[in-house]
């Protein structure tokens, strides 16, 4: 068996969440893979702990989440080691989700892997700007996982329209499915005044792609929602995981709470892959089809 991807980012904080998130990292790397853990001491995360009360020293708040990071790394790296997986972790101090990707960065990660409990209300505000702002600014893919996600053996569901980030997605997922004997799941929304023609072209070129790849696959064409069609099509099929694009647009809180990867982030009950337009450029079909 081979790895999904050789090197992943991996964020532990001792919330369920990121401990849902290291099992699932772990069987991405299984084969041969390696694992960053890293926890990030954020000052401006005090700072707005403390705004309301009086002047204090954040000497010692900072030495104790030091404490705990290290110890946050140490258990994710038992975890690793007891999974025979090469490991290493890095207690970091800054702006969370920048440090994040900045360390993904410099360690040529292929991904980084999230937990997130926001979906709704306050958690959401709190939690899920960290992750829309690492799903924002990461060249990585993005894999988002819930502390209460479902463990499904269905197919990997692949969101795919055309777009270039969405080509990329499609290839992360032929790659997934392939790597870990999966099917492969190829949805397609309509929209009103899209070219049916391009999007059967598209179509037909995925599933050759998976075909070619020998992965067992099928198209589904739902219509309605994009956001409420793919999570009702991935609960349908009992999909293992979502695979998507996302455009990475500026920060503004209702863009990120409306679009349709923050919403399947959001109400998904399986990991959500978002992979970044910035990946490919100029692609118009599938790449795993031009091979």
């Amino acid at each position: 068996m081979k790895p999904i991807f050789a090197t992943l980012t991996v964020p532990v904080d001792g919330s369920p969440a990121a401990d849902r998130s290291v099992a699932f990292a772990l069987d991405l790397a299984a084969g041969g893979g390696t694992i960053h853990f890293c926890s990030v001491v954020d000052d401006a995360a005090i700072g707005i702990a403390t705004a309301e009360g009086a002047m204090v020293d954040i000497g010692p708040m900072l030495a104790d989440l030091s404490v705990d990071a290290h110890r946050f790394c140490a258990g994710a790296e038992a975890r690793a080691g007891a999974a025979g997986i090469p490991s290493h972790s890095h207690v970091l101090r800054g702006s969370t989700a920048s440090t994040i990707v900045a360390l993904a960065q410099d360690t040529a990660s292929e991904a980084i892997v999230m937990g997130t409990r926001a979906r709704k209300g306050l958690d959401l505000v709190l939690f899920g700007s960290v992750a829309e702002a690492v799903v924002r600014s990461s060249g990585a893919p993005v894999i988002v996982v819930h502390a209460d996600d479902d463990t499904r053996t269905g197919p990997v569901v692949v969101a795919l329209d055309g777009s270039a980030c969405s080509v990329a997605a499609f290839d992360l997922a032929l790659r997934a499915a392939n790597t870990r004997g999966r099917s492969l799941a190829i949805v397609h929304v309509l929209e009103h005044g899209a070219s049916e023609g391009r999007d059967a072209h598209d179509l037909d070129a995925a599933f050759s792609a998976a075909t070619k790849r020998r992965v067992s696959a099928s198209i589904v064409l739902v219509n309605g929602s994009p956001v409420d069609e793919l999570i009702e099509t991935s609960d349908r099929l009992e999909g293992c995981m979502i695979v998507m694009g996302t455009h990475g647009r500026a920060f503004v809180p209702r863009l990120w709470l409306g679009s349709v990867a923050a919403g399947v982030v959001r109400g998904a009950r399986v990991p959500v892959v978002t992979v970044h337009q910035s990946v490919v450029a100029g692609q118009t079909a599938p790449a795993a089809a031009q091979r």
